[in-house]
Protein backbone atom coordinates (compact mmCIF):
# COMPACT_ATOMS: atom_id res chain seq x y z
CA UNK A 1 0.00 0.00 0.00
CA UNK A 2 1.25 3.66 -0.98
CA UNK A 3 1.30 6.07 1.71
CA UNK A 4 0.41 9.77 0.73
CA UNK A 5 4.12 10.73 1.10
CA UNK A 6 5.19 7.38 -1.42
CA UNK A 7 2.20 8.39 -3.72
CA UNK A 8 3.99 12.47 -3.65
CA UNK A 9 7.53 11.15 -4.14
CA UNK A 10 6.39 9.10 -7.07
CA UNK A 11 4.43 12.11 -8.62
CA UNK A 12 7.75 14.06 -8.05
CA UNK A 13 9.94 11.59 -9.74
CA UNK A 14 7.36 11.54 -12.87
CA UNK A 15 7.59 14.56 -13.25
CA UNK A 16 11.47 14.93 -13.30
CA UNK A 17 11.56 12.66 -15.94
CA UNK A 18 8.90 14.53 -17.79
CA UNK A 19 10.43 17.77 -17.45
CA UNK A 20 13.64 16.26 -19.50
CA UNK A 21 11.39 16.29 -22.53
CA UNK A 22 8.28 18.86 -21.84
CA UNK A 23 7.74 21.38 -19.06
CA UNK A 24 4.08 21.16 -17.25
CA UNK A 25 3.28 23.09 -14.60
CA UNK A 26 0.34 21.25 -12.23
CA UNK A 27 -0.49 20.82 -8.45
CA UNK A 28 -1.21 17.83 -6.55
CA UNK A 29 -3.85 17.07 -4.74
CA UNK A 30 -5.70 14.01 -3.04
CA UNK A 31 -9.00 13.57 -2.87
CA UNK A 32 -11.50 10.91 -1.37
CA UNK A 33 -13.16 8.58 -3.46
CA UNK A 34 -16.63 11.02 -3.46
CA UNK A 35 -15.04 13.59 -4.59
CA UNK A 36 -12.55 11.82 -6.96
CA UNK A 37 -15.89 10.80 -8.47
CA UNK A 38 -17.46 14.21 -8.50
CA UNK A 39 -14.03 15.93 -10.29
CA UNK A 40 -14.03 13.03 -12.86
CA UNK A 41 -17.94 13.32 -13.72
CA UNK A 42 -17.20 16.95 -14.89
CA UNK A 43 -15.21 14.79 -17.97
CA UNK A 44 -17.67 13.89 -20.96
CA UNK A 45 -15.86 11.01 -22.17
CA UNK A 46 -16.10 9.86 -18.25
CA UNK A 47 -19.40 10.57 -18.14
CA UNK A 48 -20.59 8.59 -21.35
CA UNK A 49 -18.36 5.68 -19.57
CA UNK A 50 -20.91 5.81 -16.56
CA UNK A 51 -24.08 6.08 -18.90
CA UNK A 52 -22.43 2.76 -20.55
CA UNK A 53 -22.06 1.09 -16.71
CA UNK A 54 -18.30 1.12 -17.06
CA UNK A 55 -17.23 2.00 -14.14
CA UNK A 56 -13.93 4.67 -12.81
CA UNK A 57 -11.70 2.88 -11.61
CA UNK A 58 -8.15 4.93 -12.49
CA UNK A 59 -7.35 6.94 -9.52
CA UNK A 60 -5.73 10.05 -11.01
CA UNK A 61 -6.95 12.55 -13.38
CA UNK A 62 -6.59 16.44 -14.17
CA UNK A 63 -8.59 19.03 -14.36
CA UNK A 64 -7.55 22.35 -16.21
CA UNK A 65 -8.85 25.37 -15.02
CA UNK A 66 -8.24 29.30 -15.69
CA UNK A 67 -6.04 28.71 -12.17
CA UNK A 68 -4.11 26.34 -13.04
CA UNK A 69 -3.80 22.57 -13.85
CA UNK A 70 -4.34 20.08 -10.80
CA UNK A 71 -3.63 16.30 -11.03
CA UNK A 72 -6.37 14.50 -8.88
CA UNK A 73 -4.87 11.53 -7.06
CA UNK A 74 -7.31 9.31 -4.72
CA UNK A 75 -5.06 7.30 -2.42
CA UNK A 76 -7.38 4.73 -1.36
CA UNK A 77 -8.52 4.03 -5.52
CA UNK A 78 -5.18 3.69 -6.23
CA UNK A 79 -4.36 1.12 -3.78
CA UNK A 80 -6.84 -1.02 -4.85
CA UNK A 81 -5.57 -1.04 -8.20
CA UNK A 82 -1.76 -1.79 -7.85
CA UNK A 83 1.21 -2.40 -5.53
CA UNK A 84 3.33 -1.21 -8.75
CA UNK A 85 5.19 1.95 -8.38
CA UNK A 86 5.64 2.11 -12.39
CA UNK A 87 1.75 1.35 -13.01
CA UNK A 88 1.23 4.71 -10.76
CA UNK A 89 4.36 6.51 -12.31
CA UNK A 90 2.87 5.97 -15.83
CA UNK A 91 -1.25 6.99 -14.30
CA UNK A 92 0.68 9.91 -13.34
CA UNK A 93 2.55 10.79 -16.46
CA UNK A 94 -0.48 10.10 -18.64
CA UNK A 95 -1.85 13.16 -16.79
CA UNK A 96 1.07 14.75 -17.44
CA UNK A 97 0.66 14.75 -20.87
CA UNK A 98 -3.01 15.92 -20.54
CA UNK A 99 -1.66 19.01 -19.22
CA UNK A 100 1.01 19.72 -22.15
CA UNK A 101 -1.65 19.23 -25.02
CA UNK A 102 -4.36 20.98 -23.29
CA UNK A 103 -4.50 23.49 -25.42
CA UNK A 104 -5.44 21.12 -28.27
CA UNK A 105 -9.06 20.65 -26.42
CA UNK A 106 -11.63 23.00 -28.10
CA UNK A 107 -14.42 21.38 -26.19
CA UNK A 108 -15.19 19.35 -23.25
CA UNK A 109 -16.78 16.89 -25.25
CA UNK A 110 -16.83 12.99 -25.73
CA UNK A 111 -15.18 13.55 -28.86
CA UNK A 112 -12.44 15.75 -28.12
CA UNK A 113 -12.26 13.99 -24.81
CA UNK A 114 -11.66 10.88 -26.63
CA UNK A 115 -9.19 12.18 -28.82
CA UNK A 116 -7.07 13.93 -25.84
CA UNK A 117 -6.81 10.33 -24.64
CA UNK A 118 -5.48 8.71 -28.13
CA UNK A 119 -2.67 12.02 -27.98
CA UNK A 120 -2.04 11.18 -24.55
CA UNK A 121 -1.30 7.28 -25.00
CA UNK A 122 0.65 7.92 -28.61
CA UNK A 123 2.60 10.01 -26.72
CA UNK A 124 3.36 8.36 -24.16
CA UNK A 125 4.36 5.01 -26.07
CA UNK A 126 7.01 6.77 -28.46
CA UNK A 127 8.24 8.74 -25.42
CA UNK A 128 8.04 6.61 -22.48
CA UNK A 129 7.64 2.66 -23.78
CA UNK A 130 8.20 0.93 -20.64
CA UNK A 131 6.04 2.64 -18.59
CA UNK A 132 3.12 3.03 -21.26
CA UNK A 133 3.20 -0.95 -21.21
CA UNK A 134 1.56 -0.30 -17.58
CA UNK A 135 -1.57 1.54 -18.72
CA UNK A 136 -2.10 1.00 -22.79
Amino acid sequence: MFTKRELIGIFNEAHCDFSKKHKVKCTLKFVGGDEFFSISKESKLIEENLIEGVPIIVGALVKHSVKGDTVYLCEDMINQLTSDKDFVKALVMHEFYHVLFKKKLKVNSLSEGAESEVRAKQAMIKEFPELSKHIV
